[in-house]
């Protein structure tokens, strides 16, 4: 198998996952939820004077840490929903047949999982930038 059919196989997995995941419900609704979440999250930290005993410093260090953990379990959701989706929609036969190496697959469909990862980050930046 040469490199050309090896880098279009998993370009291609790539382009049908980013399509299917910006261009259907999946993603844009994922950073809608987040950025409402972030949003509740940031007001109780900042309004109510019983959580309001923490520095400016340790609220932005709690608005990381839940935008590190709510982005692990996205992408971990993503992930698995992003195999067994193949599996659900009936495509996973058509996927394994096709002339590229299964790892040239996998390697296609990890970097649109962590595409929403990268819309929270800027989202969390938004509103870290806000403590200031």
């Amino acid at each position: 198998m040469n490199n050309e059919t090896q880098q279009a196989g998993w370009q291609v997995v790539l382009n049908t996952e980013l399509r299917r995941l910006w261009l259907g419900w999946r993603g844009p609704l994922l950073l809608l939820v987040f950025s409402l979440f972030l949003s509740v999250y940031v007001i109780l930290l900042a309004a109510y004077p019983e959580i309001n005993v923490l520095s400016q410093r340790k609220m932005i260090d709690q608005t990381i840490q839940a935008t590190v953990l709510v982005g692990i379990i996205a992408v971990l959701l993503l992930g698995a929903d992003s195999f067994s989706g193949e599996r659900d929609q009936r495509t996973l036969e058509s996927l394994l047949q096709t002339p590229a190496p299964r790892g040239q697959l996998v390697i296609g469909q990890l970097p649109a999982i962590v595409t929403p990862w990268l819309g929270i980050l800027r989202f969390s930046l938004l509103y870290i930038s806000f403590h200031r």
